[in-house]
């Protein structure tokens, strides 16, 4: 099922605050995220830090992409933990168990919320049906890879695009993890 809904038939706000409210970040994602994601086919990430974890909140947005028929690229550092890797390594591994498995058995609804059950396996899935790819992205100095230790590859940017390839551009400070979207004090631009 595709999504008839584009970015061009809302307002959206220009600035986002996140600062470590739980009532701010709800606020976010009813006005923002979920509605961004309700009309998303693409969306392009790019974050100096990922994990998992981000998928929690993100859950229902991620449902509607999924729905669209929609896939998600991220680009990010190297320094991913070690549970994401194995759910990487889980949905390369067992991709046609994976694929078999429909998204909604790996949420629940509670008290008129969606949650995952479990944000690795979320991982395992998205990647085994060809909804997520993961790059790691470094910087590099003459012609030389650098560590993270030598350069943090740390930006900060989000690609949404919908159906009609109509684009939604976000910078800003938050990276692609649950502290970025929930706990920290940060700012995004949006722009379209």
């Amino acid at each position: 099922m595709t999504t008839s809904k584009t970015f061009r038939d809302r307002d959206w706000q220009n600035v986002l605050y996140i600062n470590a409210n739980p009532l701010t970040a709800e606020d976010n994602f009813r006005n923002f995220y979920y509605p961004v994601f309700e009309r998303t086919k693409i969306y392009r990430r790019v974050a100096g830090y990922f994990s998992s974890s981000v998928f929690n909140y993100l859950c229902e947005g991620l449902g509607e992409l999924i729905e669209n028929d929609g896939v998600m690229y991220l680009i990010t550092s190297s320094e991913i933990s070690s549970r994401d890797a194995e759910a990487i390594e889980k949905g390369e591994q067992s991709k046609e168990e994976l694929m078999m498995k429909p998204w909604n058995e790996l949420i629940h609804e509670a008290e008129g919320d969606i949650e995952l059950k479990s944000n690795f396996e979320a991982l395992a899935w998205l990647f085994a049906n060809g909804r997520l790819e993961i790059k790691i992205g470094f910087n590099v100095r003459d012609g030389k890879r650098l560590t993270n230790k030598e350069s943090k590859f740390h930006e900060k940017i989000a690609i949404y695009e919908d159906y009609n390839g109509e684009r939604l551009l976000v910078l800003g400070s938050p990276n692609e993890s649950l502290s970025g979207y929930i706990h920290n004090r940060e700012i995004v631009a949006v722009q379209e």
